[in-house]
């Protein structure tokens, strides 16, 4: 699957940002295990979401954040 992954990329740098290297090496993992091992969309925001949750880097709320969340619609 092929999508737009400028999300993915604002969400691990904010990570960064957020918990340091280590919170960002979680996150990356968790959306390359979403993406190639679970074969999930990481182009779309809500599973962005669920990913960082799941990996306790940001809740849902946070990264979907409406207009000034983290995400945006292509």
């Amino acid at each position: 699957m092929i999508g737009h992954t400028t999300n993915a990329h604002r969400l691990c740098y904010k990570a960064a940002q957020v918990g340091g290297q280590d919170s960002q090496l979680k996150l990356i993992t968790a959306i390359f295990y979403a993406s190639m091992v679970d074969a999930k969309d990481i182009s779309d925001a809500k599973v962005l979401a669920e990913v960082a949750e799941s990996v306790g880097v940001m809740s849902e709320d946070e990264v979907r954040g409406g207009p000034s969340g983290l995400m945006t619609a292509y």
